[in-house]
Formats: structure tokens, sequence, C-alpha cells
């Protein structure tokens, strides 16, 4: 489970059609995963109803036609930090890769969330800075920065805090960006939190004329006699008393 197949380079694929022909590019380019090696192979997709079209069947029908002599195995031990490990050597990578805030009241900080920059290098990592980019880098806090400026060691790690603090509603999307010496120089970690009503922390309630009132201060409303007359009594000729 989990070897590494690329498509030979030489397979003519000129014969398939425009949609097949793209995952083929890919196939040779990058190969593919198997999930299981303990049965035929099988191509899997996101879901999606376009599997569904006619085109869609057409490229599941023309992968069934290439043959698993046409893919070659790919050795990767060489990549590996240590025998036995999962983790890839030669790399700098930051976890989780997509850190998620939810909803936060404007004007109210979330907690803190961790985001760990790993050196899977065989070699010390310098950290030249740690920044929040992108435009919706004021509505968060970077924390505690345990990365920028101190050596990371060789398979080590180091880990920056940060926190959302949105200045109004709607979402904002940002980025949690390492700079360092590594092969590609910086690694960053997205961030996701919406400005949104806090209902367990606050109630939101409107005012006679449809305006936001926070922690219930919004006042009673007071209905105004708008027309003459008592309530339940109609136009004349059709009169009629309360309760009849």
């Amino acid at each position: 489970m989990g070897a590494r197949f690329r498509l030979r380079a030489g397979f003519n694929i000129s014969t398939f059609s425009p949609n097949t022909q793209v995952v083929l590019r890919a196939f040779q380019h990058y190969g593919l995963i198997l999930a299981d090696n303990g049965a035929d192979w099988f191509f899997g997709g996101t879901t999606n109803d376009w599997w569904g079209t006619a085109a869609g069947d057409t490229v599941v029908n023309e992968l069934k036609t290439i043959p698993a002599a046409q893919f070659d195995a790919i050795d990767e031990s060489s990549l590996q930090v240590a025998a036995g490990s999962y983790r890839a050597s030669g790399s700098v990578t930051v976890m989780p890769a997509i850190v998620g805030f939810g909803g936060q009241a404007p004007g109210t900080s979330s907690g803190a969330q961790t985001v760990t920059l790993h050196n899977n290098q065989a070699v010390v990592l310098n950290v030249s800075a740690v920044a929040v980019n992108g435009a919706n880098a004021a509505n968060y806090v970077k924390g505690a920065d345990g990365c920028t400026g101190i050596p990371v060691a060789a398979n080590g790690t180091c880990t920056v805090q940060v926190s959302f603090r949105p200045g109004a509603f709607g979402g904002f999307p940002a980025a949690l960006t390492f700079a360092d010496n590594g092969p590609t120089t910086t690694q960053s970690a997205s961030l996701n939190g919406t400005g949104a009503l806090d209902n367990q922390g606050h109630l939101y309630t409107l005012d006679g004329w449809g305006g936001v009132h926070a922690d219930g201060s919004a006042p009673n409303r007071r209905h105004g006699r708008l027309l003459a007359g008592r309530v339940g009594r109609p136009a004349p000729g059709g009169e009629r008393q309360p309760g009849q």
C-alpha cells in the first residue's frame, strides 16, 4: 500500500480523448499512488455529477484500457528520514496545513492555535521571519514565536501560535508564512476564520426598527395606534364586536 507508480514517458497518449490525456500526462509526470495493491487497480475521483456524463464515462473507459505493465514502480526509499519512517527527508513542512478558527464575534479574540514547522532535513534550518500575510492579515494576531531567529535542528521542530480577531463580519482567509533557508525558502499554513454572531456568548436581538443590539439590550418594541377605532371593529357595514 502507498506504492508510487509512473506511466512510462514513451506511452502514446495521442489517441485518447482530451480529458483522458490530461490525466495521463499527470501520470507520466507525477505518477500515481496505489491505495491497495491486493486487487485490480481502481481509479478514484472526487464525488461529482460529471462522472455520470458521457465525457466522464469516456475517461473511465479509456483508463481501463491501459495495462499495468506500462507503469514503472518508483523507488522512494531515499526520501525517508529513517528506515521505517513515513516522513520524507530533505523537506520542510508545516502542520497543520490548514488552521480553521470557525466563527468568532467581531472585536473578540479566539483561543490561540499552534502551527508546527518540521525540519525534515539532515542539516540545521534557519528561520528568518514568521508573519501573517494576505489582505486579511490584520484580523489575525501572531502570538508566541519559537521559530524566528532560532536554529531548528535536523529532524527538529519549532512552533508559532496564532489567534483570530475579526474586525467585522465575513470570511477572512490569510496565511501564516515561514521564511527560511530550506529548499523552497517559504512554507505557509492557510488561516481561515469567519466574523460571525456568537449565539453562545451573546444574545443579539432587533429593536422596533430592525437595529441590532448585543447582549439583550434591545428595548421592547412599542406598537403605536396606526388607525382609529378598536381592534376587531371592521369598516361600517360589516360591524362586528370583539369576541363575536
